[in-house]
């Protein structure tokens, strides 16, 4: 999650220095954002199924946490913890 925000950071420092257009820092922002959307929605929902769910449901979310996770951890699309 880390790697998105750190694609994100380096592009905006880019950007002020010229080196990096403003559609590349709002494209690596809006990946960073829909990766922490992805992530937490699929947090809220292994939340909620944990508060009265079945076994096998709860596994299913957790997979989806980690499905999601790991995709935040793509290159460009990392996210902050």
């Amino acid at each position: 999650m880390q790697d998105a925000q750190a694609t994100y950071e380096r592009d905006l420092a880019l950007m002020q220095s010229n080196a990096r257009s403003q559609a590349a820092v709002d494209s690596a922002r809006a990946r960073r954002d829909a990766a922490q959307a992805e992530l937490d929605a699929a947090e809220q929902y292994l939340e909620e199924l944990r508060n009265g769910a079945r076994p096998e449901e709860i596994d299913m979310a957790e997979a989806a946490v980690a499905s999601a996770l790991a995709r935040s951890m793509s290159p460009g699309i990392g996210l902050k913890s």
